[in-house]
This record gives C-alpha cells, sequence and structure tokens, in this order.
C-alpha cells in the first residue's frame, strides 16, 4: 500500500483566534480561501441583481441618470468590490493567511460601507431599511459562509454594521425639515442600531454553532496527536490517510490497520514490527515517524508523506520503460533492502504500488520504498517474540509473492524479497506481470511451477541481456539459485550496460514534462485484486496444487 503522494506545507498554522479553520494544512487553507470566494460571489450577484432591478424601475430622466444616479454609483462599487474579492480569492493560488484573513474582512466590509454610502446617496428614509437588511443578510451570511471563530465574527460583523446607525441619524436629519411626519434622528438611529445588534447577534451564534461542530468534527478525526486529513488510498490490509500532527503542522502518512478475528495478536506483531522498521535509516526507505491503536482495536502508524506517483501507476500510464531508469528505480530498492535485511528484516511485499518516486531535496526520480506493514523479523530475538505466526497463512501480493512464501511462509529470508523485486524489474521493462491468471490461485501455481517468458515490450523489441539475465536469476524458483543478498544484487545491477544512462537531466525533462499530469491523476480508488496485499489461508482457499507443492516443500525439509 503506498503511503501517498503529499506536498508539504509552506502556510502558516490559521490561528484558533483569527480564521478558524482548524489547523494549518493545506486543506484548511484552501477551505477558508474557497468558502470566502464563494459567499463574495454571492453577496456580488444578489447586490447586482438589486442594483439591476433599481435601475430598470427608477424614475429617472435617463439612462445615465438610472446606471450612475445618486445612490447607483455606490451600489455599483459595492458590488463590483464584492465580485473582486471573489476573483481574488477563487482565482489565486497558495494564498497565505495573512492575505486570507483581509479578504476575509474586505468581502465583508467593504460592501456593507459601500451600501452605506448607497443609503447616503438616495438621501431617502425609506430607503435606509434597505440599507440595513442587505448588511444584516450580508453579515449572516458569511458566518454560515466562512469558517471563523466566534470572536473574529464579533469584531468583523460589529465593524460592517458600525454606520448604519450613523447614517440613519443623518438621513433623519436631512428629511425632517421636508417631512415633518417623518421618524426623528433618535427614532429612526435606534431602529439601525438594533437592526445591527440583531445581526451581530445571531451572527455570532451561527458562527458559534459552526465553528463547534468543526471543532468536534477534528476531535473524531484524531488519531493521538495527528488529525486525518483525507483519505489516500486502501487496501487488503488497511487504509492509508493524509494526516497532521497537531503541533508540528507536518503533513503526515497515516496507516490504519483493521481489527481481524485474532486483533490482539495482529496488533502486538504489528507494534513490534514497526518499531523495527523505525530502526531504518536509508534514505530510501520511508521514514516511520510514529504509531499507536485506539480503544477500538485499529492500529495505526504514522510515516513520512511523499509527493510523488507509485511504479504501478507510472507503468500504467507511460508503458515499459528506459533500461536506465529500471536500473536506476532498482538500485535505489536494492540500497532501502540492503539495510533492512542486514537487520534482519524482510519487507516481504515489494510491489510496484510500494515504490513511490517523487523529486526530494532537489534530485529527481528518488525512490522511497513503503508499506513494510509485512516486514517480518527473521533475527533470533524477532524469532523467538514470533511463536505465534500461523504457518497457514500466505501474506502478500500475487503477482509478486516468491515461491517459498507459498509454501513455507515462515521461512522465508531476504531472498523472497528479491524474487519480488525480480518480478518488479520485468513489470518496469515489459509492461506486464510476470504471469496472469484468471485467479488468484492460478497466479500463485504459475509462481510455483512455470518459468517467466522471455521479457519483451509491448513493441516486440528484447529486453537488454544483461539486465534479463539478472532478473531472470531473481525469478529462480529456488531461493539458493537467486543473488545471495540485495548488495550483490545491486553490484550485479551496476554492472549492467545501461546503468547511469538515465541521467538527473532525464529524470528533470521527464518530471517537468510528466510529473505535474500523473500528480494531478492520483486517485484514492481501490486498488485492484491483482495488486491487492492479500492473507490467504492456505486450509480454505488454496487448490489442491498448491497443497501438494507445499506438502513436497515440506517433506524435503524432513528428509534426513
Amino acid at each position: 500500500m503506498p503511503a501517498g503522494a503529499h506536498v508539504a506545507n509552506t502556510n502558516p498554522p490559521i490561528s484558533q483566534a483569527r480564521l478558524g479553520a482548524g489547523s494549518g494544512d493545506p486543506e484548511g487553507l484552501s477551505l477558508v480561501q474557497r468558502r470566502i470566494g464563494q459567499y463574495a460571489a454571492l453577496v456580488g450577484s444578489v447586490s447586482l441583481a438589486f442594483y439591476a432591478v433599481g435601475a430598470l424601475h427608477t424614475q429617472a430622466s435617463s439612462v445615465r441618470a438610472a446606471l450612475v444616479g445618486p445612490g447607483r454609483v455606490e451600489h455599483l462599487v459595492g458590488t463590483l468590490l464584492a465580485f473582486g474579492v471573489a476573483l481574488r480569492a477563487l482565482r489565486g493560488r497558495g494564498m497565505g493567511l495573512g492575505e486570507l484573513g483581509r479578504l476575509d474582512a474586505i468581502g465583508l466590509i467593504a460592501p456593507a460601507f459601500a451600501w452605506a454610502a448607497m443609503v447616503l446617496g438616495f438621501g431617502t428614509m425609506p430607503g435606509t431599511p434597505s440599507g440595513w437588511l442587505a448588511v444584516s443578510f450580508a453579515v449572516i451570511g458569511r458566518a454560515i459562509a466562512v469558517p471563523s471563530t466566534v470572536l473574529r465574527t464579533i469584531v468583523i460583523s460589529a465593524v460592517a454594521v458600525a454606520p448604519q446607525p450613523v447614517v440613519a441619524w443623518i438621513v433623519a436629519a436631512d428629511r425632517l425639515p421636508i417631512d415633518p411626519s417623518a421618524y426623528s434622528q433618535t427614532e429612526l438611529a435606534t431602529e439601525a442600531a438594533l437592526w445591527s445588534v440583531a445581526a451581530v447577534a445571531i451572527a455570532t451564534y451561527a458562527s458559534q454553532v459552526i465553528y463547534g461542530l468543526r471543532e468536534q468534527v477534528r476531535e473524531a478525526r484524531r488519531l493521538g496527536q495527528y488529525i486525518l486529513v483525507k483519505k489516500l488510498g486502501e487496501g487488503g490490509m488497511g487504509e492509508v490517510f493524509l494526516a497532521q500532527h497537531a503541533l508540528l503542522r507536518r503533513p503526515t502518512a497515516i496507516k490504519l490497520i483493521r481489527p481481524g478475528g485474532d486483533s490482539a495478536e495482529r496488533l502486538r506483531r504489528f507494534e513490534r514490527e514497526v518499531q523495527r522498521t523505525a530502526e531504518l535509516t536509508n534514505p530510501h526507505t520511508v521514514q516511520v515517524y510514529d504509531y499507536g491503536h485506539t480503544a477500538d482495536g485499529i492500529f495505526y502508524y504514522a510515516m513520512e508523506y511523499l509527493d510523488g506517483v507509485d511504479l504501478e501507476k507510472l507503468v500504467r500510464a507511460e508503458g515499459a520503460l528506459p533500461p536506465g531508469r529500471v536500473l536506476h528505480f532498482l538500485d535505489q530498492v536494492c540500497a532501502s533492502l540492503a539495510e533492512a535485511h542486514d537487520k534482519g528484516l524482510v519487507h516481504r511485499d515489494i510491489k510496484p504500488a510500494n515504490l513511490i518516486v517523487s523529486t526530494r531535496g532537489g534530485a529527481h526520480d528518488t525512490l522511497k520504498v513503503v508499506d513494510f506493514g509485512l516486514v517480518k523479523d527473521t533475527s533470533e530475538a524477532g524469532q523467538a517474540k514470533t511463536k505465534a505466526t500461523r504457518g497457514d497463512r500466505v501474506v502478500g501480493t500475487p503477482h509478486y509473492i516468491a515461491p517459498e512464501a507459498i509454501t513455507a511462509p515462515t521461512e522465508v529470508d531476504g531472498r523472497a524479497d528479491l524474487y519480488a523485486l525480480g518480478a518488479v524489474a520485468y513489470f518496469l521493462s515489459t509492461g506486464r506481470e510476470v504471469f496472469e491468471g484468471k485467479t488468484l490461485v492460478a497466479v500463485l501455481s504459475k509462481h510455483l511451477h512455470e518459468a517467466p517468458a522471455p521479457m519483451r515490450r509491448a513493441d516486440g523489441e528484447a529486453v537488454a541481456e544483461d539486465l534479463e539475465a539478472v532478473v531472470l536469476d531473481c525469478l529462480a524458483k529456488s531461493a539458493s539459485e537467486r543473488p545471495a543478498s540485495a548488495s550483490s544484487l545491486r553490484a550485479r545491477l551496476r554492472a549492467c550496460r545501461d546503468f547511469g544512462s538515465w541521467s538527473e537531466e532525464d529524470a528533470r525533462a521527464w518530471w517537468d514534462k510528466r510529473g505535474p499530469t500523473l500528480l494531478a491523476d492520483r486517485t484514492t480508488a481501490s486498488v485492484s485484486e491483482d495488486s491487492r496485499t492479500l492473507g490467504i489461508d492456505l486450509l480454505e482457499r488454496a487448490a489442491p496444487e498448491l497443497h501438494a507443492g507445499r506438502r513436497a516443500a515440506t517433506a524435503s525439509r524432513r528428509a534426513p
């Protein structure tokens, strides 16, 4: 299961006392920006509709007077200000906290002041309630649309409504000499003040309720110090989420392991294996930050968040890769496996979907091995703690599983990972799997009994002989016939003629041209049965031929 692709957050945290988006993650900032834009667009649209109706029904002597007469210009200015904020918020990219805060305030206060000026322009007391209503609805609408703390809502709303009593006082003062039966200054200003206070109160209550609900949702999505942001993918063993550390604001990938029938045993095993995996420091191994489990039996671990694409999606999109690039990727996988194997850890689920390539530290096509969730500890200490491991259970991915992982799951060592890496190399070089089959059992049976077909690309071109020889040696049925270690395999790969032909310039050019498209096309859809990591109970599911192969392997081990 890939850890997922991830973008580092360069925006400052959103203060709980300011915008109230709930976190400093890119999604939180994006939500606020989108809501500000949508709200401003709605305000502008409603204001424009009233402007058009007013222009059509005015008693003005000319079209020009109807469009830009007293009060009309101010109305139009308020409308354009709202649309300007909407355009900036909806079209802007990478906006920070400061600019979002300014847009939020401008999106409400600027139109409200323009409408106050509009009422002054009309100079009629019947026109003042229109201004009150416009500002009141705008204040309440912002509280509903834009995530905000109560304090911020009170401040912005109060500033927006502040001109209304003043405008009412001025209008009343101008109209009383003309119309003695009109409202007095005190009466009109008091009514405007009451409308304003009511609008601020309703907006504050709405903001408190909505903001509180958002906080409850955030708490429900919290795992320890991590807050789940969105789902990135899922497979047979669990799900991967983009998350963020509550204090560090660091984008993180969280893998959740679903509880099974043997939940207590699974939790103990995964906890032990994650502890061992966290010891790995090779730059081509995903970094594990933390782990834990919830009260309802869900185990999770936090790991490095990678902004890239896995090799399965890469090949599905691009077809077979150039031999130099294949060797470049395999070399990095071997570096990761060499350290793991030296520490007695076997990955057991090497496959294209667990190999993520990205740009790291300015280096393009940097590969990281992810998802050590099935890691097996073959050290003496690890074996002593693994007495409960079931011997009738096969784990791995069908297209990339070594024969001995089928026949003797408890006895696999690092050479099973090299077999899987050979299958990965076959896939990268040809664009197709080593073995195809209509059923899971058919694929597993071919791993046990059939030899791989010659390696040819989709256009019929043969793969370089030296690379093919290394790959086929990795795919040997017997572990003893494969390269002895990841380090020795790495040496053989580096001796291939095409090693080094894929340069940093080639990688940079590819990422500049194709990277954005592939990154944009990433989905969170479930993986197919063929590429899913599985735990297979042989006693219940395996075909007779698999039983036969397993019995033969057991008999050979017991023979004197």
